[in-house]
């Protein structure tokens, strides 16, 4: 809650949401009459988003993948130009894993010079299958002169031959359109000889080309071999894995046991008033694991709010924000508390921006009117527009506060306190002293019936209706207050704190006006 001293607040500008972006890049792919060249201007969809994507001039894109991290799947639902589709036919549907640093590569055929291709495969191959009939029939022949085939035989060798070859027509389509697609940059040198010969009908070539990488039984115990060690590899990963588990778990224990000391230590240092000191082994608790958003804000609010070193503060809010999940609630406390360091330090438009943030989560993710979040945005929402002058608005967001407050906790609460105060505040800066006293009384009267108040929150109350009576020119009740407020804040924040020296300058200038006026 906004603690008030003729009253100072916060704020924190907010950091853009971070996203995976996904590289790519798409091109044609490699023939033996055409080296692979970039595609601009295919229009991409991924699943889930309503929002296209186009390829550059140099075939390069990038998807905006918002709300996943680095090795989640995405699937890409369409991609389009006329004239061309995917060489891989499978890739619409396919998860494919993201990443920030490895780019993917879509492949695309002309689909005339597809047919082109295919046509030309098919053909070749084809001709090469007429061949063979027409040598395996000549050889069916030759055997029954040499009486080696009866003619039932032959006639029976035959059929068969014949059926075969009906039964290649079919394969024949899907085998040339497989190597009128393949993308020969990606093939090894020999590999590129082999789609080469088997396209151009030189089967010889080919299969000679495929045994000479080696005998089939040793390629295949090489393989088992190589599955043999990644085995062996993975269990061993996984024995480290637990180990490593093992001692993340000590390491957190250790972590959390001297946390707990230096809080420990800070609630002692705090007891007896060393708030210096207190703030020290806050700080080295948060340091010891910077991801936790609570040790930071946590920190951050004490810095601020209790030693004002404001500066120091932003340094944990901000890694409370960075690290916080978007749209929690935990994001929405980082902000108010920015907002609050930042109003301090008088940068109003920036204390106001991360208020609005923090007011839109809280809403978002708590009941309308929550009490301790919507209405606590809403009362230090208004004392920001009070700096800014914008009464009408400070008026609005205060009572709305204020009506909040009084619904869930009734009159006698500090909150309820509060609210009041800042609503006297915006009419004591409008120089409406009458409704500004009003307020200010009942802040004042709700606390101090309250069994168990805040000596700061008192303490501005008290420093609020002072400066009422000293614009009043009633500087026996202006001192009689500005007194007990610099009491309660030095017993409170020390001395040394900003709010207690400025409260001790406006006692002393209301001192050297009553001296005047018994003067005169």
């Amino acid at each position: 809650m906004r603690r008030h001293f003729i009253i100072f607040s916060l704020l924190l500008a907010a950091l853009p949401l971070q996203a995976v972006t996904q590289r790519g890049i798409v091109r044609t792919i490699a023939r033996p009459d055409s080296e692979g060249e970039p595609l601009s201007g295919v229009v991409m969809r991924v699943r889930g988003s309503h929002n296209a994507i186009e390829s550059l001039a140099d075939g390069s894109f990038s998807l905006n993948l918002s709300s996943l991290s680095n090795g989640d799947p995405f699937v890409i639902s369409s991609v389009v130009l006329s004239g061309y589709e995917l060489a891989d036919k499978q890739l619409i549907g396919r998860p494919i894993a993201c990443s920030e640093t490895v780019p993917i590569e879509i492949l695309m055929v002309n689909r005339e010079a597809l047919q082109k291709e295919k046509d030309r495969i098919a053909r070749k191959a084809r001709q090469n299958v007429e061949i063979y009939y027409e040598k395996r029939v000549a050889e069916f022949e030759q055997q029954l002169r040499q009486g080696k085939l009866r003619q039932e035989e032959y006639e029976q060798q035959l059929a068969q031959l014949e059926q075969k070859y009906e039964q290649f027509e079919p394969l024949l389509e899907l085998m040339a359109d497989k190597y009128a697609r393949t993308d020969l940059s990606q093939l090894s040198d020999i590999d590129v000889h082999i789609n080469s010969a088997i396209e151009n009908g030189n089967l010889d070539e080919a299969e000679r080309l495929i045994h000479s990488k080696g005998d089939f039984l040793s390629r295949e115990q090489q393989i088992a071999r190589a599955d043999a060690q990644n085995a062996e590899a993975r269990a061993q990963l996984e024995t480290m894995q637990q180990r490593l588990t093992q001692s993340e778990e000590l390491v957190r224990k250790q972590r959390k046991n001297l946390q707990n000391d230096y809080y420990n230590l800070y609630t002692i240092h705090l007891t007896r008033f060393r708030h210096d000191s207190a703030a020290h082994y806050l700080c080295l608790r948060a340091n010891l694991d910077t991801t936790d958003v609570t040790l930071q804000t946590e920190t951050g609010q004490f810095l601020g709010n209790i030693i004002a070193d404001y500066q120091k503060a932003l340094i944990y809010l901000h890694r409370a924000e960075r690290q916080a999940q978007p749209q929690s609630l935990q994001l929405a406390v980082a902000q108010h508390e920015l907002a609050q360091t930042y109003q301090y330090l008088h940068n109003l438009e920036k204390a106001r921006q991360y208020y609005l943030l923090s007011l839109d989560i809280r809403r978002q993710t708590s009941a309308k009117d929550h009490p301790e979040d919507v209405a606590e945005t809403l009362n230090n929402l208004s004392d920001l527009y009070r700096e800014q002058k914008d009464y009408k608005q400070a008026l609005n967001c205060a009572q709305q506060a204020l009506d909040i407050w009084t619904r869930h906790y009734g009159r006698l609460n500090i909150r309820v306190a509060a609210a009041e105060s800042n609503i006297g505040m915006i009419y004591l800066e409008q120089q409406k002293l009458k409704q500004a006293k009003q307020h200010f009384q009942k802040s004042i009267d709700i606390t101090t019936q309250l069994s168990c108040n805040s000596d700061r929150q008192l303490a501005s109350f008290y420093n609020n209706i002072a400066t009422v009576y000293f614009y009043e020119s009633d500087f026996d009740l202006a001192e009689q207050y500005f007194d007990k407020a610099y009491t309660l804040f030095k017993k409170s924040l020390g001395a040394s704190h900003p709010l207690t020296t400025q409260t001790g300058i406006n006692l002393q200038v209301v001192r050297q006006a009553k001296l005047k006026q018994q003067k005169q």
